[in-house]
């Protein structure tokens, strides 16, 4: 099986789980293993994408909810049919998804994926402007984009929760509402 991993290397862990899982690869001699480490935004889906186009089996995302839909983003970019598993290692600031479905250590989630033992998960998508985006997650809009946007911006400057506080109060006072138009099953909202 090819796998490759995704590491957030703006995660604050990443040097660890880059140690963890280059251990744990000696684990699965049987099994191609990849490590990629991002150094920047977009990395996650140019990684996921390019290996996706070489036939990877599965894509373990190491990082928050953002690296993982820039993976599940670049794999159905680049092969929309091709039957790619992935897993996600939580490690961002709000993890949102393992919020939901649990969180384990690194080697529970390679174990899963070279088992075959996995669940499914819905993917869903937003096409705007004749491009699709994809989540598996959860999908926001206005004051929620503006306050994970200035939360990635300032990561560093505060502990994450008080991050979250402080940018939600302040999109709160300054948000202006717009006007939203849903076209949703030929129906207009």
């Amino acid at each position: 099986m090819n796998i490759l991993i995704v590491i957030n290397g703006l995660s604050d862990k990443s040097v660890s789980i880059e140690s963890s899982a280059a251990g744990l690869i000696r684990s699965f001699p049987e099994h191609s293993i990849d490590i990629r480490v991002t150094k920047s935004a977009g990395d996650s889906f140019r990684y996921a994408y390019g290996a996706t186009m070489y036939q990877v089996d599965a894509v373990l995302a190491c990082g928050g909810d953002g690296t993982l839909n820039e993976v599940v983003n670049g794999a159905f970019n680049a092969n929309p049919h091709n039957k790619v598993l992935f897993a996600h290692y939580p490690c961002g600031n709000a993890n949102d998804l393992a919020k939901t479905n649990g969180s384990h250590d690194l080697k529970y989630y390679l174990e899963g994926i070279v088992s075959g033992k996995h669940e499914g998960i819905d993917c869903a998508f937003i096409e705007r402007n004749g491009k699709e985006r994809r989540f598996v997650n959860g999908s926001t809009a206005g004051i929620g984009t503006l306050v994970c946007k200035d939360v990635s911006t300032l990561r560093r400057s505060m502990p994450y929760r008080l991050n979250y506080l402080v940018n939600t109060l302040a999109w709160v006072i300054k948000y202006k509402r717009p006007f939203v138009k849903i076209e949703m099953d030929d129906d207009v909202y």
